[in-house]
């Protein structure tokens, strides 16, 4: 839509920016800016840390702690993805990573602290450095309506979360049986809890 002039200034622009930021614009939209904000922030994190000397973290790294703390404090509630307070020390636990402490898991969410992103609080400006008793929060539900990776991530955590019940189910039979081989798992059945339990650690 735009002028002919501007397109070639505009794709100039584009054409500058690293792989994983244009990768970000699949479907440019106005509905779509929260989940490209979003994504940017997820794929320019460890960059972001990296660039400023705060700290050197991998990119892996810096997805899994972004990953891992957004399904933290994201639920399923009656089928509908809601907020979920956690604090960091909670996050960094279950993160459970030994390289990775608190400070660090920190100063990766930092970038969606800052004035600008503001899509975790505390926000930046009001609490510089966190803490393992601080209490992090997602700022809007519209982020996990519109984040398409936040909506999948909840997803796998329900999943998950059922999975656990169900494995859990099948422990207390067993338990309840006086650990009778009648009630041990079959092949299939174990390979499949085994298989989670590997996965999600």
């Amino acid at each position: 839509e735009l002028p002919g002039e501007d397109v070639v200034k505009f794709s100039q622009w584009f054409a500058s920016l690293p792989n994983k930021v244009q990768d970000c614009y699949d479907r440019p939209s106005l509905q779509n800016v929260l989940n490209t904000h979003a994504n940017k922030l997820y794929n320019q994190a460890a960059d972001f840390l990296n660039e400023d000397n705060r700290e050197v973290i991998t990119d892996d790294d810096a997805k899994l702690i972004i990953s891992t703390a957004f399904k933290c404090l994201t639920k399923i509630d009656d089928s509908r993805a809601v907020r979920n307070r956690m604090t960091l020390g909670e996050i960094t636990a279950i993160i459970n990573e030994h390289h990775l402490d608190y400070v660090k898991v920190g100063r990766v969410l930092d970038i969606f602290r800052e004035p600008g992103n503001t899509l975790l609080r505390p926000f930046l400006q009001d609490v510089p450095a966190l803490s393992e008793s601080d209490v992090l929060d997602i700022t809007h539900e519209s982020l996990i309506r519109n984040w398409e990776n936040l909506e999948q991530w909840a997803k796998e955590e329900f999943d998950s979360y059922t999975i656990s019940l169900d494995f859990e189910r099948q422990l207390k039979r067993w338990t309840d049986s006086k650990k009778s081989d009648d009630f041990l798992l079959y092949i299939g059945p174990l390979t499949y809890f085994e298989g989670w339990i590997n996965k999600v650690k």
